[in-house]
């Protein structure tokens, strides 16, 4: 195989990802999907204004067996709480695993995760 080949092949192979997001990188982070990108620019507007304070990425929550890992957290001014979402598509949001983990969250922290 040249590497002209090699390199054609490479192009055409598939995401890593079973629902096809593409990393996507926005101020120097990189990102699991485009989706989770544009959120993150949202909330920082969010954080610039004021609304909300406490912005943090990829926080672990031990649960019984596994560890959730959050697509974001923060403190919510208006609502007056501590938000902790999840940036799902509708395939991800079916999966048993991530369901189980939405119910120890609730469970075990008194957390509901906020889906966008």
């Amino acid at each position: 195989m040249t590497s002209a080949e090699y390199q054609e092949l490479m192009a055409k192979k598939p995401s890593n990802n079973k629902f096809g997001a593409k990393k996507t990188e926005t101020s120097g982070i990189v990102f699991d999907s485009k989706k989770e990108a544009d959120r993150y620019v949202q909330l920082k507007l969010m954080e610039n204004s004021g609304m909300i304070t406490g912005l943090q990425r990829q926080v672990k929550f031990k649960l019984v067996g596994c560890t959730y890992v959050c697509d974001f957290c923060y403190f919510n001014y208006d609502l007056r709480a501590f938000i902790v979402e999840d940036v799902k598509s509708i395939a991800t949001k079916k999966l048993s695993t991530y369901r189980i983990k939405k119910k120890q969250m609730k469970e075990l922290y008194n957390i509901e995760i906020f889906e966008s």
